[in-house]
């Protein structure tokens, strides 16, 4: 199969005028997202560490959102990507284990900016992002992501493609492109295990690399020819079972694509589910375990976490919280929450395990049980904000609101969800004016 013709040929066929009305609609909902988690992820210090020692580099206009500042597209999606990545609440997609809008969307509008181009440009061309980077995390698989973070390996093509699209590539543009864009897919796991604040970084390169190889490719630089399928492409190097089938498949990815509602993995939050629904019904915790699949505990099984990013990625931490608060919300992941006598004594009385049924329904379902006392059980097979379970425009309203006032941003809600949902009757001069 010629799997980098076909992305290149998926990219080409997308046409706003020929979108459906729910998959436009989806859209301009998931850029609204990821504008919310970078506005309000812009007061953490992963994003004001990247904006001290990037933001002089270059001057254009894009917009680095929360700075007020106006810099080339590349840094602006560079610093816009990690800002986004940080608080852990943009979108994610169950089947190619990726955040989407996180590589897609900076990129998008970085650009858009830059072009001055219009709103159904953008819907466009995210569309278009979208469709590649959900595609290729598909085939990939399962393997490539026990070894590799996909938002960054894959995130990269997917940055291509919107960028690719807003300037108007040609097939042999996007072709070269794409090749350029597999020298960057790169993204390895051990900041889970040595710590770091790379898990961000990951999302702001992926998306700052492919508007690099896109505008080189806009000035006729080449690059290498199937580098999807080849023999030492993507696909052959980093995958042992890739499945070339699933970026054929009809329909629009986007549509599968799951929000976000609680600031951690979302590997935690079929648990976090769990344990909200059973908390009215405990009175006193004596004894909870919780059921779930391998890459669940892989990934986010810290037991004692005692820094924010190990409270985020911990199963056991997640679920103390929600059975102690009825919530789980930005504040809780501060440092002065994780050691609280109360969540240590849960903790303490908490086992985390594999259930093999659960593990072998992932990706396509990702799934936890908890059981609290022994007696009290709950089981989530989608968490909520899956398509299977979905969130509610209110539930999504609700998350804003409570993320820009963690941050500290002063914003104005429904000027921005204004804008954001009659984005295809807008221009990007528009956005400007939105964030000034």
């Amino acid at each position: 199969m010629d799997a980098t013709k076909t992305l290149i040929e998926l990219v080409a066929r997308v046409d706003f005028r020929q979108l459906p009305g729910d998959v436009v609609e989806k859209t301009k909902i998931s850029i609204l997202d990821w504008f919310i988690c970078c506005l309000a992820g812009s007061a953490l210090p992963q994003a004001k560490k990247a904006f001290a020692a990037l933001s002089g580099m270059s001057k254009g206009a894009s917009t680095i959102f929360g700075f007020h500042v106006k810099v080339s597209p590349y840094t602006a999606s560079l610093i816009n990507g990690i800002s986004g990545h940080s608080l852990e609440m943009d979108d994610i997609d169950k089947k190619s284990v990726v955040h989407p809008g996180v590589v897609v969307i900076p990129s998008a509008i970085a650009i858009a900016e830059e072009m001055e181009a219009e709103g159904s440009n953008l819907i466009e061309s995210v569309v278009a992002g979208y469709e590649v980077v959900l595609r290729l995390g598909e085939c990939l698989g399962r393997d490539h992501y026990t070894k590799f973070h996909s938002t960054a390996t894959c995130g990269v093509f997917g940055s291509t493609a919107a960028s690719g699209k807003l300037l108007g590539l040609n097939d042999e543009q996007m072709e070269w492109a794409f090749g350029n864009a597999g020298s960057f897919a790169t993204g390895l796991w051990q900041f889970i295990e040595g710590g770091g604040e790379t898990k961000p970084l990951h999302a702001g390169k992926a998306s700052s690399e492919g508007i690099l190889v896109s505008l080189l490719a806009a000035k006729r630089y080449s690059g290498p020819k199937g580098i999807i399928e080849g023999e030492k492409g993507l696909c052959t190097v980093m995958s042992e079972h890739p499945d070339y089938d699933t970026l054929r498949k009809a329909g629009f990815r986007i549509m599968d694509v799951s929000f976000k509602l609680y600031p951690s993995c979302r590997h935690t939050h079929a648990a976090i589910d769990a344990a909200l629904a059973l908390r009215e019904q405990v009175d006193e915790i004596q004894s909870v375990e919780i059921y779930t699949y391998k890459e669940a505990i892989q990934i986010a099984g810290f037991r004692n976490p005692s820094t924010p990013f190990e409270g985020k990625f911990s199963v056991p931490y997640c679920v103390a919280i929600a059975l102690l608060d009825g919530n789980v919300r930005p504040e809780q992941f501060d440092v002065s929450n994780l050691g609280k006598t109360e969540v240590r004594k849960i903790l303490a009385r908490t086992v985390l395990k594999e259930k093999k049924e659960f593990s072998m329904a992932f990706p396509d379902r990702w799934m936890s049980e908890v059981v609290v006392n022994n007696t009290l059980s709950r089981l989530i097979e989608f968490p909520k904000g899956d398509p299977e379970n979905p969130a509610r425009i209110e539930d999504l309203w609700v998350k804003y609101e409570g993320m820009l006032r963690y941050a500290g941003v002063d914003a104005d809600l429904t000027t921005i969800i204004d804008f954001f949902t009659t984005l295809e009757k807008r221009t990007m001069d528009e956005l400007g004016e939105l964030v000034y």
